[in-house]
Order: structure tokens, then sequence, then C-alpha cells
């Protein structure tokens, strides 16, 4: 007979050369092996796993189930709890797939055969009061923890005390360290009404902290503590967050008003600003919200790949003005934000102004749904609908109520273990309740009556969907948000727009437009120019033509002043749009002159000579074939700023 031990700690820290936990384990184990004449074959240790949770552990599933499913291998632990502590019922699976390969448990105490009903009914005992005496100790660990709050002491690990503080438990003292100098610094800075942005430039702290840290009321001499966990979710290291009720709120005064780092004065002057800059924020927002009323519903035109997942991915924004009054409100790609995923590739949109673009918006979309043209579309639509693929619903169905029942499960874990009360228990109890209905009615609707919208639908519809440019901003979204799926535009035209339509027994069939629409039709008045035109026709900015030729925009900016690439293009304002036919005749153009890097030169060897071809470019006989008005970009000859009358951009 083969045995496998297995040894379990539920910290780090148990597991350290300090701790006993393991070697403990293992002599056991070794024992057992003895005394039972079996081959021991290995221990498999785990760590930071509780003793509810082995059976979803990477160390079970990949180095134990494996091993035991040789039916001449059996399990040898210190103790049953070792193994499985039953706080839930879904930690019975460690014993679920012991049953099922035949794997008996064997302990300094006695041997568990599951499939005898003895072993059976003791192993399933030993599991509950081991998830009890769990409990317990959950229990008594978080009262303990408690009422050292409320003594004023820091019950976790001195890595999560705040900027500039420090704490002794031997002493149970509160002292601070060299870094509290720069906090104070920023309290300052605060109160004199410096942004984050500012504080952040000048003390060197993240600006992503800076709100959180002013808030502290650590640093006002207080430890408050506004929530508390509500346990340990199912299957995760993790622990959600929930309010403390008003009445207990610990709110202790640690440091006195005489230590305490930051004056009550200067604190309350630091909080006055940040909530003044908070609803600032907030009416900039709400300002700025009515002009951008088509974000989220523009995406950036892609050809589709293998997936979809690519167009789906670059969506269109609206971003607000900020603090600066002079700017406008654009719309700008997902992929131009800095906290962008790596993976998302730029696309090249450049930033739209609203007060350009809704304007076109609105003649598009009113255009479209006051002709028949959409009307045909859709009943093409409903002619090549195909019914719903039953058998792939049931499974998707199968798998959200599958869902439903584990949010069910931890609920009812969160209740039992205190971490919720029987109000929150029931209203979430509902929610579930109401989606697993609407699950299986959608299930059943789809089976029993697997149709399209009719005709008929579709023509009663056509008054309703049709556009009204009148409408409120936040009437407009509604609409957008109920008939329309995406709107594709690219830097030249408004390309193709996806509507749904609704049939009366609920069903919705998509249907797609594909009448592009240029931005200069749409302004009502044809471009002036060969530079406003190739704009219109599709062509890119410098930054997009630099990554098609493998190289950096700054690169490719010096490179064509300084004569090593021919550029022969338009330009609109200060930017050059670069066409195909321009992208191919520079690559040639580089492979011939094999020019030295950039880099080589130097930093600021490279800002003089884009600062000399910035000089040229804007010089009178550069800049005559599109009509300037006050914008972007300056006229060296008259010192003032200009840009082309008819760009749609930036």
């Amino acid at each position: 007979m083969k045995l496998l031990g297995i040894a379990r700690v539920s910290t780090e820290e148990q597991a350290g050369d300090n701790g006993a936990g393991l070697n403990r384990q293992h002599d056991a184990i070794q024992r057992v092996a003895e005394a039972n004449d079996a081959k021991l074959i290995g221990i498999v240790n785990i760590v930071d796993v509780s003793g509810s949770d082995v059976g979803t552990s990477k160390e079970w599933l990949t180095q134990v189930l494996p091993i035991i499913m040789d039916p001449d291998v059996h399990l040898a632990i210190d103790a049953l709890d070792r193994l499985i502590r039953a706080s839930t019922f879904a930690a019975f699976g460690v014993l679920a797939a012991c049953q099922s390969t035949h794997t008996r448990i064997y302990t300094p105490a006695g041997t568990h055969d599951l499939a005898r009903p003895d072993g059976v009914l003791v192993s399933g005992l030993l599991a509950l009061i081991g998830g009890k005496e769990k409990a317990e100790i959950v229990r008594r660990s978080q009262a303990g923890k408690e009422a050292k709050r409320q003594r004023g002491q820091w019950v976790q690990s001195v890595d999560f005390l705040p900027r500039g503080i420090a704490y002794d438990r031997k002493t149970q003292t509160w002292s601070y360290t060299p870094a509290a100098e720069g906090v104070r610094e920023m309290f300052r800075l605060a109160a004199e009404g410096a942004t984050q942005a500012e504080i952040s430039r000048r003390t060197g702290v993240p600006s992503q902290t800076i709100r959180a840290l002013l808030q502290n009321p650590i640093y006002d001499g207080r430890l408050v503590f506004t929530s508390r966990s509500s346990g340990r979710i199912a299957n995760s290291k993790h622990q959600k967050k929930i309010a403390r009720p008003a009445e207990h709120v610990i709110d202790v005064r640690v440091y006195s008003e005489t230590d305490q780092l930051v004056p009550h004065e200067l604190w309350l002057s630091a909080q006055a600003r940040l909530r003044a800059a908070g609803q600032a924020h907030r009416r900039t927002r709400e300002a700025t919200a009515p002009s951008s009323w088509a974000s989220a519903f523009l995406y950036s035109w892609h050809e589709p790949d293998a997936d979809g997942t690519a167009a789906r991915r670059h969506i269109v924004y609206g971003c607000s003005t900020g603090a600066d009054p002079g700017k406008v409100p654009r719309y700008m790609c997902r992929c131009k934000h800095g906290n962008a995923s790596s993976e998302l590739r730029r696309c090249g949109l450049v930033g739209f102004r609203c007060d350009v673009v809704n304007p076109c918006l609105d003649r598009y979309l009113t255009d479209l749904t006051h002709s028949d043209w959409l009307v045909a579309a859709a009943f093409e639509a409903v002619k090549q609908a195909k019914a719903p693929d039953t058998a792939a619903l049931g499974e998707r169905t199968a798998r959200a109520l599958a869902a439903l029942d584990r949010r069910e499960k931890r609920l009812l874990d969160l209740y039992e273990h205190d971490g919720i009360d029987l109000h929150e228990h029931t209203a979430r109890r509902e929610v579930i309740k109401t989606e697993r209905a609407v699950l299986r009615q959608a299930l059943a609707n789809a089976i029993a009556v697997p149709v399209v919208p009719s005709e008929i639908a579709i023509r009663a519809q056509a008054q309703a969907w049709r556009w009204n440019a009148e409408l409120p901003p936040e009437q407009k979204r509604k609409w957008l948000a109920k008939y329309v799926q995406a709107i594709c535009i690219a830097n030249h035209a408004i390309v193709q727009a996806s509507f749904r339509v609704y049939g009366d027994d609920g069903s919705v069939v998509t249907c797609t437009a594909d009448r592009p629409a240029g931005w200069h039709e749409l302004l009502g008045h044809a471009p002036t120019g060969i530079k406003c035109t190739a704009a219109a026709q599709g062509a890119v900015p410098t930054s997009v033509a630099a990554d098609s030729l493998g190289i950096s925009g700054d690169m490719l900016r010096w490179y064509v002043a300084h004569g090593v690439v021919t550029f022969n293009g338009a330009m609109s304002g200060n930017k050059r749009l670069w066409t195909q036919q321009n992208i191919d005749v520079a690559r040639q153009e580089l492979k011939s002159h094999r020019p030295a890097p950039v880099r080589a030169l130097g930093v600021a060897a490279v800002s003089e000579r884009l600062g000399q071809m910035y000089e040229r470019l804007w010089e009178p006989e550069n800049a005559g074939s599109c009509q300037l008005r006050g914008g972007h970009g300056t006229d060296t000859s008259t010192g003032s700023r200009a840009i082309c009358k008819n760009r749609v951009g930036p």
C-alpha cells in the first residue's frame, strides 16, 4: 500500500522557519505510514489555505487528485481537520473526491473508509465539528481585534499603516516616521488650494492616493473605522468591506491635540478645499455631459477581425474640459487614454470636438431614420434571421443559473457568519430570485416562440425610431440606448451604424446600415483646398504613419525636416496628413538611405532641430492653400494662432 501525505497550515507565518506546524504534521504522517506498514511516496504541503477551501486549492487539484486516481494510493494526515473543515457545504467536495476514487484516509486516531456507511458518518461529523471550531475561532479572533480597535490599538500589519505613521506593538504607542514631514507639506499645499496634480509634482506622492491620504483622520489625531469585513468569500482570499452602522463606527483619539501631525485648523481647511474641488468637478462633469451625449455609443472603425473583439474594444468616450475653461469637450477613443490596456494598440482616431460632431450625428441619424432605406434594411435582416439555437441558449442559461446558485450559497454563508444582517440577506435573495425568473422565462420564450419581428411590427416602429434632433441630451441617450447598438466612425466619415429592431413578442433583430457619410458632407459644405480634401479621403496623422513604418513619430518628423523623407501630402493646421501613397514613398526612401537613428543625436539636438522644422513649417508660403482662423498652431508671419476652417477633429 502507498500513502500520500498532506500537511496544511492556514497562514504563511505558520509555514515559516519559526512555525513548527508543518514539521509536526510531517512527523505524524511518518508515524502513520510506519504503523500501517505502508510506503510514503511523498508529502504535499498546502500553505495559506483555509480548511474549507482545500478542494479548490492548486495543490489539491494538481498534486493530489491525479495521484489518488491510482486505487493503490491512499491519504495520510495528522488529523481530519487538516483536510477539511466544513464551514460551507462546498467543502464536502474533498470527501466526495476521496469516496469516488475509493481512497481511504489514515490518521493517528484511525482510518476513515468512505466506502463504508460508518466511515461516511464519522468523517462527515468530524468535518462539521471542524467547521464549527473554525467559525468559533474566527468569531473570538474578530471580537478580540474589535476590542483592540476600540482601545485605539493597531491590529493589522504595520505595512498597512498610513504614510508617516508608526506604531509599536510592545509599548502600544503611536509615533511618526520621517515621511510625516512630507504629509504635513501636502496638507499645507491643499489648504492653499493646490490641485492634486501639483501636490504630486511637488511631493513625489502618486496623485491617485493623495485624496484618500488627505481625508485620513489619523493625521487629525483620530483612529476611525467606518467599515468592517464581511468575512472571506468562498474560494477567495479577499474580504469584502461593508459600511458599519452609525452606532458601530469606531472613533478613538490616539494622538493628543498637541502631538497630532496636522493642526486641527489646517485639517479643516484642507477638508473644505477637497469638498470644494469635488463639487467643482461634479459641476464641470454635469455641464460637459450634455455636450457628449453620444459617448460610449461611438466606436472607432476597424476591419472586422476573427472574433470582432478589436472593433468592440475601441469605444469612443466623451472627455470633459477639466478645470481649463478654454478647452472644449471632445470625443476620444479609449486607446488614447493613459489607463488603457497595453494590448489596445493606438487606432489613429483623432479627437473630435463635440460641438462639431454632434450636429453631424443629428443630420446622419435624421436622414437615416426618416427614409425607407432603414426599413428596407430591417426587412432584409428579418429575412436572413434564423430561429435561436435553443440548445446553445439552454447551455448558457444552465451556466447562468448555476452561477446564481453559487451566489445564493455565498450569500447564505455570509449571513451565517454575521457578515450581513437579515434585511440585507433578504433583499439580495430577492434580486437573485428575480434574475433566476428572468433567465427561465427567456429560455421558455425562445423554445416556445422562435420568431423574429414581423414586417407589420417593423413598419409600426418606423414612426417611433425616427430621430428628433430637438430632443434634450438625456432623451437622446435613452433613444440611442434603445435603438442603436454601435455607430462606427473614422477620421473622414461615419462609416456605418447598427440598429435594433424589436418585435411585438420581445424578439430583437440587429440590422446594419452600411451608408458612409463624410464629415464635410454632414457639415453642409464641401471642403476647399487639397489639404482639407486629403483629410476627407482618410489620410492619417504622423503618429499612425510612423507606426506603419516601424519608427517613432518624432523620428519621422526629423527625417522629413532634414530631407531624408519627402512629404508631398496635405496639411491640416500644423499636422501632416499621410495617405497610403505618402507612406509607401517614405518606406522606399528609408530603405535606400538607411539613416542613422535619431536617438544617437541626443535629446537636446532633436528638440532643437524639431523647433527649426516647425518654424519653417509655418512660413507664409507653406500655409497658403487652407483658409485660416483662430485655433491651433502658430503662423510665424502674424504671430497669431491658426487652423483650417474645414478641419473636423482636434
